[in-house]
């Protein structure tokens, strides 16, 4: 990280702007920490939580963070993991964006909420045993 945090963020603001100003939604990633050792790790720990502060306090509508630095941790890896997911110690191997789209991914289908899914249907009224009377309703929250 050779730019201050803080002019990492303005950038990203700019960035992320641009969906918001048109009704999209943002996601946005903290940044994970690096399997960098030696008297720069330090430095470059100190940069990243601060970036990672000003990511997870920003506010605007339809802006939403998915703290990746919290569930993509390389340290806690075991070293076998470690070559499996980081290719040099920063950048991710394919495998290691697999992983990161599967966290997002279950972490995303946790917060989606279904509009109506707490509406009773008519033909739920009956003898639930009877499958033969009306149709079968399905909820997502029955599912999980």
């Amino acid at each position: 990280m050779g730019f201050p945090p803080e002019a990492i963020y303005e950038s990203l603001k700019e960035v992320w702007a641009v969906p918001l100003s048109h009704n999209c939604k943002v996601l946005a990633l903290t940044v994970p920490e690096a399997g960098i050792k030696g008297t720069v790790k330090a430095r470059i720990d100190a940069k990243r939580n601060t970036l990672n502060d000003l990511i997870r306090n920003h506010k605007a509508e339809n802006f939403h963070v998915y703290d990746l630095n919290k569930h993509v941790t390389y340290w806690s890896m075991s070293e076998a993991d470690r070559a499996k997911y980081w290719d040099d110690h920063i950048h991710f191997t394919p495998d290691g964006y697999d992983l990161i789209g599967n966290k997002v991914g279950v972490a995303l289908k946790r917060r989606r909420l279904f509009r109506g899914d707490d509406k009773a249907f008519d033909e739920e009224a009956g003898d639930p045993t009877a499958i033969d009377q009306g149709y079968v309703v399905v909820r997502r929250a029955d599912l999980e």
